[in-house]
């Protein structure tokens, strides 16, 4: 629904809001806040292969490979210029059929705007609740 919305939040020479915005980086990366209607919904699909483990004593040994897969998605909505809600749903699966992982609900504010292309960074305050 929210979707089929974003043409209709269109200013007068077509672009929505947030239409020149790019993301890099991990998951875990902290930017600035997403404008204000915008919706960003990032899904990430992590394959692994573990071919060891280290022991008690830190030594590595080897295992059987073991294969899994994983889906992370993190969805994040712009409230207002400084203000972004997000949540982040996982699954995984081992082997044993997919399970449901952490959930996590965010609020992020961006208490200080950077100075684009200066030396003042952007400061960004974020509290984490993760369901489990």
């Amino acid at each position: 629904m929210l979707v089929l919305s974003l043409p209709a939040l269109a200013d007068d020479e077509g672009t929505i809001p947030g239409d020149d915005v790019r993301f890099t980086g991990s998951l875990m990366a902290v930017s600035p806040s997403l404008p204000r209607g915008v919706l960003n919904i990032e899904p990430y699909f992590i394959y692994r292969q573990a071919n060891g483990v280290f022991n008690e004593h830190g030594d590595r040994v080897d295992t059987a490979g073991r294969d899994s897969w994983a889906i992370a998605v993190p969805v994040n909505y712009g409230v207002t210029e400084r203000l972004e809600l997000g949540l982040g749903l996982n699954a995984s699966d081992s082997g044993q059929g997919w399970q449901v992982g952490d959930t996590s609900a965010r609020l992020k504010y961006q208490i200080v705007d950077g100075d684009n292309g200066r030396s003042a960074p952007a400061v960004t305050l974020a509290a984490i609740h993760t369901f489990t």
